[in-house]
């Protein structure tokens, strides 16, 4: 009688983990990996700023915030490209981590202009805003300026 009891409440417990372990097992939606990547590609050109050899390079192009919720983004983006593709340093159109930096934002501007399109949230239209982004208040400030 115990061991039925044990038995049935270990496969309780294995069907509770199951059933947790199918809801992380969702695939990720059009708008999260839009977000991981553009994050991504932030730290990247983060990155690439530091490496000696690519210094000269990514200083010839313009600084891009990646916001996902700005409309502004897929004009920016093409130009960015453009800009990325055709960089006057001819040595720099040859260098991997530009080629890698191109390609991963041609697959993000690909995968938000084709697939991901009508599920995004433009909550801005401020074009500046992606070059010359405002930093944003800390925790504190904001709650000060609910209370006033």
């Amino acid at each position: 009688m115990k061991d039925k009891q044990t038995m049935n409440l270990s496969i309780g417990v294995l069907l509770l983990f199951a059933c947790f372990a199918l809801g992380i097992a969702a695939p990720p939606t059009c708008y999260s990996l839009a977000i991981s990547r553009s994050r991504s590609i932030m730290k990247s050109i983060a990155f690439l700023q530091e490496v000696p050899r690519l210094k000269p390079c990514m200083e010839v192009l313009p600084f891009l915030y990646f916001d996902i919720h700005n409309s502004c983004l897929m004009i920016k983006v093409r130009d960015y490209l453009y800009t990325l593709e055709n960089i006057t340093p001819l040595p720099c159109r040859k260098r991997p981590g530009i080629v890698g930096l191109g390609k991963t934002i041609r697959r993000l501007y690909n995968m938000i202009n084709k697939s991901c399109y009508r599920d995004l949230a433009y909550l801005s239209d401020d074009c500046d805003a992606l070059e010359n982004p405002t930093p944003s208040p800390a925790p504190t400030e904001i709650s000060e300026q609910m209370l006033n």
